[in-house]
């Protein structure tokens, strides 16, 4: 049982990375970005997601008692938190160089053009002058 719950949990991760990918990339939020261009977020989105579906279904046979509902609540919950913070914390290594920090940009539309990282430390820095 715990070897399921594993490779739940990696299937899940998997997953959600690549459909955040996909969503980053449609959405134009490039700061988030693991890929320069469209297409490659695209592909790796699909690709990602459809793999892992294919390696933890097609794999082996899971018609079997397993998890409970609420064990897989909290690793989906998990691995889904978990694919969040890859993307902020790899997005923003990969794209330090890429942006500058970008005045009046706030919430969303800042990840347009700036990293996680480089938005969270601007709104920081324009609080602590405010306050």
């Amino acid at each position: 049982m715990v070897q399921l719950a594993i490779e739940y949990f990696v299937f899940v991760f998997i997953a959600s990375l690549g459909v955040l990918q996909w969503a980053v990339t449609r959405g134009g939020l490039k700061g988030l970005w693991f890929f320069t261009k469209p297409w490659r977020g695209y592909f790796f989105g699909a690709l990602t997601s459809s793999s892992s579906f294919a390696w933890f279904f097609l794999g082996k046979d899971r018609s079997i008692p397993g998890l409970e509902g609420l064990q897989q609540f909290f690793l989906f919950g998990l691995a889904c938190m978990a694919s969040i913070l890859a993307t902020v914390v790899i997005s923003s290594l990969k794209n330090k160089k890429r942006f500058s920090p970008q005045r009046g940009k706030v919430g969303m539309e800042a990840l347009q053009g700036m990293t996680y990282f480089q938005a969270l430390r601007q709104g920081l820095e324009e609080r602590d002058d405010r306050g």
